[in-house]
């Protein structure tokens, strides 16, 4: 995901759900829901779970009264690179075809397997991903030379 100016209340949604996220030098990012008396609900949850509790507390409390800057943003790990605007939408279809150069089926794996770990425990991820090496109907086509690195 690339943001480019502000990112604020259900802009969060979409930053939240991204992969990756990348902005531009002049991002600035907030939450709208308690200065117009809504709670920040969605957006707030998964926003704990990307940036740290305090960080995520403080921008979503503070509201309207503070903006989050795009060097703070990186500080803390909710975007990963920071470029000039005029160079965002060129360097985020840089990274899509990196990504998109890849084997379909081990970035979806991977892309699964990282996200639902976020749900379940440290142990319970590693015994839901044991079948997914070689797939529970050999449906993971995984290279040999893969999974002679794995043995």
């Amino acid at each position: 995901m690339a943001v480019n100016g502000r990112c604020g209340a259900s802009g969060f949604y979409w930053v939240n759900e991204a992969d990756i996220v990348i902005a531009a030098d002049d991002a600035v990012f907030y939450d709208s829901h308690i200065n117009i008396g809504a709670p920040a609900l969605n957006e707030a949850i998964s926003l704990s779970r990307r940036i740290p509790l305090g960080e995520a507390m403080r921008l979503i409390l503070l509201s309207l009264n503070e903006r989050m800057s795009v060097a703070r943003a990186h500080q803390i790990g909710l975007v990963s690179e920071i470029v000039p605007r005029a160079e965002l939408w060129d360097r985020a279809q840089d990274l899509a075809e990196i990504i998109a150069a890849k084997s379909p089926v081990a970035v979806q794996t991977t892309v699964r397997g990282v996200w639902e770990s976020l749900e379940l425990g440290r142990a319970e991820s590693y015994a839901q991903i044991a079948g997914w090496r070689t797939g529970p109907e050999g449906d993971y086509p995984m290279p040999p030379r893969a999974r002679a690195m794995i043995r």
